[in-house]
């Protein structure tokens, strides 16, 4: 059985929101939460996804999902993620990060793909991810990467 299903069917995911007040649930990477079928299959993606979006309603939940693009190029970003159009027709919003192939420094675009909550008129955004370090629980310096906004 697939990981989502079993977590919606079963209660456990409501009885841990529930008990811990979770407001916001990261499932990184969304489609390996996704398996058990082909996700191209038509009704699969929904089948999994529509329960999460369920209690996200009933428990004022957000949920975010990572996934990656395909490497096989198409116009629709939505189709991009695994070739079903169940992504773009059940979440209520969807924002992409890609590399800008035009940009001499090295930007990335932020865009808003789907919203039914926020005008599809909202500009997209550059960024970059500049280094920077943090103190680790060690008490050791460590690299990492700065997510860094840089205009419209």
């Amino acid at each position: 059985m697939c990981l989502l299903a079993a977590l919606c069917s079963t209660g456990s995911l409501r009885d841990a929101v529930e008990e811990t007040g979770t407001r916001v649930i990261v499932l990184d990477a969304l489609l390996s939460a996704m398996t058990g079928g082909d996700l191209t299959w038509q009704g699969f993606v929904r089948s999994l996804l529509e329960p999460l979006s369920a209690l996200a309603q009933e428990l004022d939940l957000a949920i975010i999902g990572v996934a990656h693009f395909r490497k096989a190029a198409g116009a629709d970003p939505l189709l991009m993620i695994s070739g079903a159009a169940e992504f773009g027709q059940v979440v209520r919003s969807a924002i992409g990060f890609a590399r800008d192939p035009e940009s001499a420094g090295g930007s990335c675009v932020m865009s808003l793909i789907k919203s039914n909550i926020a005008p599809m008129g909202t500009p997209s955004l550059r960024y970059v991810i500049a280094p920077a370090s943090v103190r680790a629980d060690d008490g050791q310096l460590t690299s990492v990467g700065r997510f860094e906004l840089t205009g419209e």
